[in-house]
């Protein structure tokens, strides 16, 4: 009765229960990443959106819009940046200029992952749109 089957029995349990640990470790991993990827994409959109509204807006007006579209797009993807940042500046001779917008956004691990990891991380995104030339940039009479 002593066979080598009887001896190994409920071993397949024991091993289960010694790996587990390490595939429920592995599996919220790949969630952080994927949530670290959906991150990265949130704030490209939010840099193009910001980068849009830029160039569309007039000189004078350009870092405020700019600032104030990658704030709404962020709320509105429900990325929770602790602290953010936009820089507008245009590049490109008179009649072929673009808006180029970058935004810095500062991530806290908790927020991107299950497992409460603490730290942060930094994201920074760069976008650009064309700026039309032939748009009117003047102030409209009262």
């Amino acid at each position: 009765m002593n066979t080598k089957a009887h001896r190994e029995r409920g071993s397949a349990a024991v091993e289960l229960m010694a790996v587990a640990p390490v595939l429920i470790l592995a599996a919220l991993l790949m969630v952080a990443a994927g949530r670290q990827v959906s991150a990265a994409m949130d704030a490209a959109s939010a840099a193009h959106s910001a980068a849009r509204a830029a160039a569309l807006a007039t000189e004078a007006d350009r870092q405020s819009t700019a600032r104030a579209q990658a704030e709404a797009s962020l709320a509105e993807r429900g990325l929770a940046c602790g602290s953010h940042r936009v820089s507008v500046r245009t590049t490109g001779p008179d009649r072929a200029q673009s808006a180029v917008a970058t935004l810095t956004c500062r991530i806290a691990l908790r927020d991107l992952a299950p497992l409460g990891l603490p730290g942060h991380t930094t994201l920074t995104r760069t976008s650009s749109a064309p700026i039309d030339p032939y748009r009117d940039t003047r102030e409209a009479a009262p």
